[in-house]
């Protein structure tokens, strides 16, 4: 949903708690609840779909984006007629409040869906939906799983597999990421470093996974998030559209790539600002206090990135550019070690450098 739809705090939150509460539940459940929270009856026109104008929104994304997939098992027909069955929810007694339940707007007519013919409601469309399609819709589910978890490149074979979970477990969602999570294929090479960080991965990684300190007093960190995700094409609660956001190569273009560059950058700005040598401790931990240049370059660039560089070159350049202006002479003679006075620094230079690896934009 988008909150600029229905603008309302507590519409967000019950939405948010709605993706939370369900995420590792029942997926026929989880279907079953979305459609009826009230962000969700506001922004595809639930709350406007009554016996006397239905409104076919909502039962065209249920099908389309949301169960289904486009063009796959469903009609036109299918949409109309689930459409008038799914009329009722109109009634609100305050703006911003619950949407209920309103039978004097509910289409209590027979309808067809799916080739069965019944006075369907809400409740009967997500049954019915779930006994026709249930095929269809554990592949199209578990191949969404398999591009987010795992790469935009899908092995149909893995996802046959994850589907027949998926049945087996009635659409529970915890067997299905367990055998996902769990495999083999997940953790092999050719799956890792192959999805392009989103903004926000790309911001909340940076906080999350280095131990800097900074001052909070000067620094927002939920405020500077939000602000740099939004300019970097990811605005929090505002997806594009219906479908959501279309994530990986999406993410990066001739503006967004250097856009990334710079926000990284700026965001470490204040963790050195408080404290140059919480840096040079952290590549001391990191490396085991080591004073061979080209062992702490190594082992700060892999840290930062899902896999190895491809070329031992690239090694090379990260360590030419961490020994940055420091005598040759002094790490020949071993004068050089990460006790020197410009060590801190030679680390955020490193890291300034890693920012604008093509690698480092991938997870």
């Amino acid at each position: 949903t988008q909150q600029e739809v229905y603008n309302h705090a507590p519409y967000i939150y019950q939405y948010w708690d709605t993706l939370q509460t369900h995420a590792l539940g029942n997926f026929r459940e989880f279907t079953r609840a979305m459609g009826l929270t009230n962000a969700m009856l506001i922004f595809l026109n639930g709350f406007d779909n009554t016996k006397q104008s239905p409104n076919e929104n909502y039962a065209r994304e249920l099908f389309e984006l949301f169960t289904l997939g486009e063009n796959n098992g469903y009609t036109q027909q299918d949409i109309e007629e689930t459409s008038r069955a799914l009329t009722g929810y109109n009634k609100r007694d305050d703006y911003g409040g619950a949407i209920s339940f309103d039978n004097t707007k509910f289409d209590e007519t027979a309808k067809t869906i799916f080739g069965r013919t019944e006075n369907f409601n809400y409740d009967q469309v997500i049954d019915v939906l779930f006994e026709e399609k249930a095929s269809l819709i554990a592949t199209y589910i578990c191949r969404k799983l398999y591009t987010y978890f795992v790469s935009p490149e899908v092995q149909e074979d893995i996802v046959a597999s994850l589907a027949t979970t998926f049945l087996a477990a009635d659409f529970e969602l915890r067997p299905v990421l367990e055998q996902l999570l769990k495999s083999e294929h997940f953790f092999a090479p050719e799956a890792q470093g192959v999805i392009i960080k989103s903004p926000y991965d790309l911001t909340s990684q940076h906080f999350n996974e280095l131990p800097f300190e900074y001052e909070e007093v000067d620094f927002d960190v939920t405020n500077t998030t939000t602000y740099i995700t939004n300019l970097l094409g990811q605005e929090i609660f505002q997806p594009i559209d219906v479908a959501g956001w279309q994530r990986d190569r999406e993410w990066i273009n001739s503006s967004t790539i250097t856009g990334r560059w710079i926000f990284i950058e700026w965001i470490t700005w204040p963790m050195w600002n408080y404290s140059e040598e919480q840096f040079r401790q952290w590549a001391k931990d990191l490396t085991g206090n080591s004073a061979d240049p080209a062992f702490i370059a190594r082992t700060i660039v892999d840290f930062f990135l899902a896999k190895p560089l491809y070329t031992e070159s690239d090694y090379d350049i990260a360590t030419t550019i961490f020994r940055w202006e420091v005598p040759e002479n002094y790490y020949d003679d071993g004068v050089w070690d990460l006790n020197w006075n410009s060590a801190a620094w030679q680390v955020m230079v490193l890291i300034r450098h890693i920012f604008k690896m093509p690698e480092y934009q991938f997870k």
